[in-house]
């Protein structure tokens, strides 16, 4: 069975899947959705908070930094873009 890509480049084989084990372990575990991915205008606050103490922060940002929705290891849609700006701008020098 394949999975779609979350960036839109079609069928991911089934060995090529990043693990998701981590998110077993997350402090977002059971709590609601809108906590994470709140509407246009909502603070994201709530959400970045129970990140602040999670103890996969880093796996689920790494597995949310080419997301273009919510909140992924404590960081938003844009700090998420100010990290990968750094990390291209980092990765020139």
């Amino acid at each position: 069975m394949t999975s779609v890509n979350r960036n839109d480049q079609g069928p991911v084989p089934p060995g090529m899947r990043p693990s998701t084990a981590w998110a077993e372990q997350a402090a977002c575990r059971g709590r609601p959705l809108a906590l994470f991915f709140p509407e246009s205008g909502e603070s994201p606050r709530a959400g970045k908070r129970i990140c602040r103490h999670c103890p996969v922060q880093m796996p689920c940002l790494v597995a949310g930094m080419e997301e273009r929705h919510g909140t992924w290891g404590g960081f938003t849609r844009n700090e998420r873009a100010a990290l990968r700006r750094d990390a291209k701008k980092a990765q020139a020098a």
